[in-house]
Order: structure tokens, then sequence, then C-alpha cells
């Protein structure tokens, strides 16, 4: 059975700090009734945040950074959350992809 390996910058101690960080967001993410937690995905080392996903407003991206940088051990916060198309955009590109019938 292969178990996990820490990074090796990261002690025992940093990583379940990190591990504690990153389910403080989670549970503030689902609590926040505007946002939908499974647009996005949180990561932590050494208690710099890293957001991540396809949201459906910018308003979504400021207010999941906002609740992140409010957490207790939090250094630092970046987000490469994006929006996400309109489906009739994606549509419309992909009918475009395969050219006319």
């Amino acid at each position: 059975m292969i178990s996990p390996q820490l990074p090796q910058a990261e002690n025992v101690s940093d990583y379940l700090d990190d591990l504690l960080i990153t389910a403080k967001i989670k549970a503030a993410v689902v609590r926040d009734l505007h946002l939908k937690s499974h647009e996005m995905q949180i990561a932590t080392f050494q208690g710099k945040v890293q957001l991540s996903g396809f949201v459906s407003s910018y308003s979504h991206i400021d207010q999941t950074v906002s609740l992140a940088r409010k957490v207790s051990g939090v250094r630092a916060v970046s987000s490469i959350m994006q929006l996400k198309q309109p489906a009739s955009a994606t549509a419309h590109r992909a009918g475009r992809a395969n050219g006319p019938s």
C-alpha cells in the first residue's frame, strides 16, 4: 500500500495546520448561501491558500477570497478562479468547431 508523503519542506504540524485552514475555508464557503462549493477547489501549503475552479460571477470570486483571508493562519491567498462561459457561448463555439453541416 502506498501512503501519501508530505512535501519535504513541510513537517507534520505544518501539514495539519494547512489541513485545518483548508477545512475552515471550505466550511465558510458551504455556509455562504450564494457560493457553490462544488465549483471551486481550495489548496493550502505553508499557510498560503490557492483557490481555483470555474464560478458563476466575479462576486463569487471576491467573496471566496474574502472568506479565505479571514481564516486564522492564512498567510496569503491567490486565486486562479475563472468565470464559467454561458451555455449559449459554449454551444455556439462547439458548433463552429465542428464546422458547417
